[in-house]
């Protein structure tokens, strides 16, 4: 062990280290609030629909065709009172 004092040299590495350290350990915990943040809106805003499948034009020709939505997120089951065409048609839930 040396009691001599250290070299300029060796404490500006230190002091270097140790602020790359500090920030690299503040860019992290920023980063990772701000994906806690995202994730916390993505699920307050609800289910999304991410998918739509539609033939337009079987839709005019005939009965019977389907309209798919697929969401983001589950959804409750729909009464068939709660579904509304316009212009009026029988539909099936």
């Amino acid at each position: 062990m040396s009691t001599e004092p250290a070299s300029r040299r060796a404490r500006s590495q230190r002091r270097r280290g140790r602020s790359y350290a500090l920030s690299f350990g503040i860019v992290v915990v920023a980063l990772g609030l701000v994906g806690a943040a995202a994730g916390l809106v993505g699920v307050a805003q609800g289910p999304r629909v991410t998918a739509v499948q539609f033939d337009a034009d079987a839709a005019v020709a005939s009965s019977g065709s389907r309209l798919i939505l697929t969401t983001s997120q589950s959804l409750a089951e729909i009464d068939p009172s709660q579904v509304s065409i316009t212009p009026r048609t029988e539909v099936q839930v």
